[in-house]
């Protein structure tokens, strides 16, 4: 995504932004959506309709986001926003100096290995089946600003109170926030594992699979099945 293609509300730097939508995602973690008091809350003031007019958000719909469809369903929800595709883009967008296509393609060694050895650990509870590369490391510049990769996993145990209860087991083990279910504290435990501390590594999980999401470019760099941990 070209940074200067994004048009931002008055008085507000391309990283303010970012940074306020990446926090409006999280309020819509649980919700899907948020509403104009805590964009006030996050930007400071009431910029709702020139995040419209922007086009960073737009209404929310009354219904969660479907899986089979790739997008929101159902009426409009009075008074709630959620980002928009351009919003969501933006919160991903990182602020680093480009990379070299050798340094990318160390990154993308790198990675593989990561995901081979998450697959090994017993103790990981998610297994990395794919991971495909598109977007700009699949063309012949020699400077690159990020590397894209898409990711999906799946669960090493297939019954689900079995997965349930080792997963709050470790969750319990490891940390004592519950904030969130042992489902998603393991599945972010692979989740940061995976990415590693690799600013230039732009991940995404699913976005290949959805409807709509097209791009002209991708390459697989692993396929592997799970080997269930059941029993």
């Amino acid at each position: 995504m070209r940074v200067d293609t994004i048009k931002l509300p008055t008085g507000y730097s391309l990283k303010q932004v970012r940074d306020h939508c990446r926090e409006l995602r999280r309020h819509a973690m649980y919700t899907d959506s948020f509403d104009r008091e805590t964009i006030a809350n996050v930007f400071g003031k009431d910029v709702t309709l020139e995040l419209r007019r922007k086009g960073l958000i737009e209404p929310a719909r009354k219904h969660h986001f479907s899986r089979k469809r790739g997008d929101y369903y159902g009426g409009i929800d009075p008074g709630r926003y959620r980002l928009s595709n351009v919003g969501h883009r933006l919160t991903t967008i990182s602020l680093i100096p480009p990379i070299t296509r050798a340094k990318a393609k160390q990154i993308v060694a790198d990675l593989v290995l990561r995901a081979i050895a998450i697959n090994k650990d017993p103790e990981l509870l998610f297994h990395v089946t794919k991971l495909t590369v598109f977007g700009s490391y699949l063309t012949d510049k020699k400077m690159l600003t990020d590397v894209d990769v898409d990711y999906e996993l799946e669960q090493k145990i297939e019954d689900y109170d079995e997965f349930k209860k080792i997963a709050e087991a470790r969750q319990a083990k490891i940390s004592s926030s519950w904030r969130i279910d042992g489902y998603d504290f393991v599945k972010n435990e692979v989740r940061k594992k995976l990415r590693g501390r690799v600013r230039s590594l732009h991940m995404s999980e699913g976005q290949l699979r959805k409807k709509g999401f097209r791009v002209r470019r991708k390459q697989v760099i692993l396929e592997s099945k799970p080997t269930s941990l059941n029993g």
